[in-house]
């Protein structure tokens, strides 16, 4: 109220606290100033008045809009407390203050149940005002009925429609129509000019997508059994809706009221509808338009209109045809350099390149927005892609490039398996395999996790279906994403190596495969990839049953005889075998179909011994500068779109020298602000011509 004052005196008389039992009968009762603590205590100053007033001994006073927190210790085996006051404003020292006093279990008064009363001195002018406002107030509001027995009064439709339940003309009207305005009240006594509008335009954008007016006119004349000579609201004349009976009459001159009221307002907005398409073609062609540019499109528009004599909606959807089947928005343009010297990016073109980088989508409107203002240099390139990185579109990296690099890139689609075989590779656990995938790998970018956590995380990100294909019987709770589950380890889990979709990809249809698993290393994470085979190399068995009696590693062993395969095959299976105890499917075993146990130790060419996975992560981090420079020469390529040149080796030096534990941030941030990426170099094109 407009007199009421700044620090209202309230005292809390007799303040009780009671404890309740878990039979929720009463149990011990004291004074609040017994139940708290001494800091507590004097807070409250128990019997002192600020004003000098009278207080009980157990009565405390505050002033102002203050705050008092009670830690209370119950006795044991009580299920509740209860605090028991009188709260009373001291008359005169709050003018006409009205207060709202509250006892809360917690601070944040939108949780729990909070109990409170209102305060005020009624016999004060400014009290009465205050309630004959509220009063009025409450009369405005909209009436409702959620005590009414029938439910179909807690959901009108518009009359004419029949509003009981399960008849006809309410299915009709939930079926065909959906909609009808009811906002009145919010619209004449709450919202400000502004909204209003924006409330007015978006019921016309919705009513007139679709034919609302028309559906309504046709059950109109159904209803009421007219004789219309149309059924399409536009073409009705005001003649014939006057010629009409009263009450249909009522109805029909409404709906075509508010029809034209819809049209008026559509027709004033196409301009607009014309500017947004413009809008959209800046966002799609990711750059600012030219000014000849947006003269063209507004152009295109009114020969649609006249030239080709389209309607609006119709010249809006060739306008938006025109914007999407541009090479602007269909190939990521950069303007070539007018000479083999390298030229700077432009903004637009270097956000355009961090974007499908990082979210292989569009600039977002923050990363636009410091393009256009000429803001994106290189710290602020290292900003904006640490940032890019932690938003949720990051995903698409792990789905795009770690998809691609590894061939796990739309597992879900794979069809590898002979599901006659292994009936249990469901489309479930082809689909949270992937999932697992590119989780993983989500996980290490927008978290950013060392880049060696690659091959050596100690997590796994599992769903029921998964868990359950795997064996673990570690608790998962979720049926539908993966979720983080750490400790994998423990579980042969954990790390690009133990991927699911990874062992599968790399394994035949029938069984394992050492071959492919061990060139997938050599090629993938070693950088190191041989040869393909000659055409007599010859093959073996698809099915391990058709090995007659022996094993995999013979048969492997039997076809390295052949001197023109024993060269590539003494590089690759040894990398092949350590993986051997994860079957074709990506479970972990210990002994294969016939019961024989699984062998899956391995020697190099040099002799060195490699024994199971475990081993052969050791041996990778022997070798991880190597492994580094494959991984960076993958992402430094995938970046710029293009091949690994000599001229990067630079940049490659020096992210392998950050090592493995660099965090993936740093490593992307090196790459975004380094002269490959910001800058664009041109291949000499020479012409010959002949005589």
């Amino acid at each position: 109220n407009p007199d009421s004052k700044d620090k209202p005196t309230v005292v809390w008389r007799n303040p009780t606290i009671r404890f309740r039992n878990a039979d929720r009968s009463e149990g011990a009762s004291m004074p609040l100033r017994e139940a708290v603590d001494d800091a507590v205590r004097a807070q409250l100053a128990f019997g002192t008045h600020p004003n000098g007033g009278q207080l009980g001994p157990n009565d405390f006073v505050t002033v102002g809009a203050s705050t008092v927190t009670l830690n209370l210790k119950p006795p044991p085996k009580s299920a509740g407390i209860e605090l028991l006051v009188d709260a009373e404003m001291i008359p005169g020292a709050a003018g006409d203050a009205v207060l709202r006093t509250t006892i809360s279990e917690s601070e944040d008064m939108s949780k729990g149940r909070p109990v409170w009363a209102l305060l005020a001195v009624t016999e004060n002018q400014g009290f009465q005002r205050w309630k004959t406002g509220v009063l009025q107030f409450g009369a405005n509001l909209p009436q409702i009925s959620h005590g009414e027995p029938n439910p179909s009064d807690r959901d009108p439709i518009p009359p004419p429609f029949n509003n009981n339940y399960n008849q006809p003309e309410r299915d009709h009207f939930h079926a065909k129509l959906k909609y009808f305005r009811d906002d009145r009240f919010l619209v004449e006594k709450m919202l400000d000019d502004a909204t209003r509008l924006r409330l007015d335009q978006a019921w016309s954008d919705l009513l007139m997508s679709f034919e609302f007016h028309d559906e309504f006119l046709r059950f109109v004349g159904r209803k009421y059994k007219l004789d219309l000579k149309t059924q399409d609201i536009e073409k009705l004349t005001a003649e014939e809706i006057a010629a009409l009976a009263e009450e249909p009459r009522k109805y029909v001159k409404d709906l075509r009221a508010n029809y034209d009221s819809l049209q008026a307002m559509q027709r004033a907005a196409r301009n607009g509808h014309v500017e947004d398409c413009l809008r959209l073609a800046r966002e799609a062609w990711r750059r600012p338009l030219t000014q000849p540019e947006q003269q063209g499109l507004r152009a295109f528009y009114a020969k649609a209109r006249q030239g080709m004599e389209l309607d609006h909606a119709a010249a809006v959807r060739a306008l938006l045809t025109r914007i999407l089947v541009a090479p602007a928005f269909l190939y990521r343009l950069e303007k070539p350099a007018e000479n083999t010297a390298a030229r700077p990016l432009h903004a637009q073109e270097a956000a355009s390149r961090l974007s499908y980088f990082l979210w292989s989508s569009l600039p977002d409107a923050e990363l636009r927005k410091a393009a256009d203002s000429g803001s994106l240099t290189g710290p602020q390139l290292a900003a904006q892609a640490r940032r890019m990185l932690a938003d949720p579109k990051a995903r698409r990296l792990a789905t795009e490039f770690f998809g691609q690099w590894l061939g796990f890139y739309r597992f879900d689609q794979y069809g590898g398996v002979d599901t006659k075989r292994f009936p249990e590779f469901t489309e479930q656990v082809k689909s949270a395999m992937y999932d697992e995938a590119v989780s993983f790998f989500e996980h290490i970018v927008r978290k950013d996790r060392p880049v060696n956590e690659i091959l050596y995380a100690d997590y796994a990100f599992l769903n029921k279906d998964l868990a359950k294909h795997y064996g673990i019987a570690t608790p998962v709770t979720s049926t539908t994403r993966t979720e983080l589950v750490e400790g994998a380890g423990a579980f042969h889990r954990g790390g690009l190596l133990r991927l699911g979709a990874v062992l599968t990809a790399t394994s035949a249809p029938l069984r394992t495969s050492p071959v492919k698993r061990g060139d997938w290393l050599l090629r993938r994470i070693m950088g190191t990839p041989v040869p393909p085979p000659p055409a007599d190399a010859g093959s073996i068995p698809a099915d391990e049953k058709a090995f007659g009696g022996q094993s995999l590693r013979e048969r492997l062993e039997a076809h390295k005889r052949n001197a023109t395969c024993a060269g590539c095959h003494t590089r690759i299976d040894p990398l092949g075998f350590p993986l051997e105890r994860y079957d074709s499917i990506g479970r972990w075993r210990e002994s294969y179909s016939d019961g024989k146990p699984v062998d899956d130790s391995a020697e190099m060419a040099d002799q060195r011994k490699i024994d199971g996975v475990d081993g052969l992560l050791g041996y990778i981090r022997e070798n991880e500068a190597q492994v580094l420079r494959t991984f960076y020469g993958k992402l430094i390529g995938y970046a710029l779109g293009r091949t690994v040149l000599i001229s990067d080796q630079t940049l490659l030096d020096k992210l392998v020298a950050m090592g493995g534990n660099a965090p993936f941030s740093k490593v992307v941030a090196e790459i975004v602000v380094s002269p490959q990426f910001r800058n664009r170099k041109d291949q000499p094109v020479s012409l010959a011509r002949k005589n």
